[in-house]
């Protein structure tokens, strides 16, 4: 008798601390790189074992300060945190944008023309603006969330100046009436649209 209860008691404790035990190696979610990113060899060195490229799909294990510790394409390495993003969200800027280095504008790292596809890291708008990875380039930064829209297209009925902002009184050109505008949202009473090659409020 106390043969069987020593046994059943040592094994519901094996079975309670196995239950418990979880893998060192146990990866804990899968993120994906929304811009070009370094595998470092370690969480703190500064060397690195090789580049992964936007959109590719990590194996998250662990983070460690500022790094996370994945496995990618059959390397193992650390990625900072901030490359990474939970869901790959590819979308077109269908506007032809700048990209700009901070959300709030100001310097920006380059002009891209309509059509270009782009990797978007949901979780960093800012003041209106996606931070994305122009797929392809070395460009990464922050766009203008409302590019991503589909333009509606819309005609002019009468001769419109182009102004350059929503609010101000300067504009670039006069469109004439009957023009093709692609129109991507309103403010101030001013739609914001793009006629040919020219871009500003009418």
């Amino acid at each position: 008798m106390r043969r069987l209860i020593f046994f059943g008691g040592a094994g519901f404790l094996l079975l309670f601390a196995l239950s418990f035990v979880k893998p060192a190696s146990a990866a804990s979610s899968t993120m994906y790189t929304w811009t070009p990113s370094k595998l470092y060899k370690t969480a703190s060195g500064a060397a690195y074992s090789r580049n992964v490229n936007s959109g590719t799909a990590v194996t998250v294990y662990s983070k460690s300060g500022k790094r996370y510790k994945v496995k990618a394409g059959g390397k193992t390495g650390y990625i900072y945190a901030d490359n990474l993003t939970r869901s790959k969200v590819k979308k077109e800027d269908y506007f032809g944008s700048k990209i700009y280095k901070q959300a709030a504008g100001g310097p920006y790292v380059a002009s891209v023309p309509a059509g270009k596809m782009m990797y978007i890291k949901m979780e960093a708008t800012k003041n209106g603006m996606y931070l994305a990875h122009v797929i392809g380039t070395g460009y990464s930064g922050y766009v203008d969330k409302t590019h991503f829209i589909k333009p509606v297209v819309k005609y002019t009925w009468m001769p419109s100046k182009l102004y350059t902002s929503a609010t101000g009184n300067s504009y670039n050109k006069t469109i004439k009436d009957g023009q093709k505008v692609s129109v991507f949202n309103g403010s101030h009473g001013r739609y914001q649209v793009k006629a040919g090659n020219s871009s500003g409020y009418i």
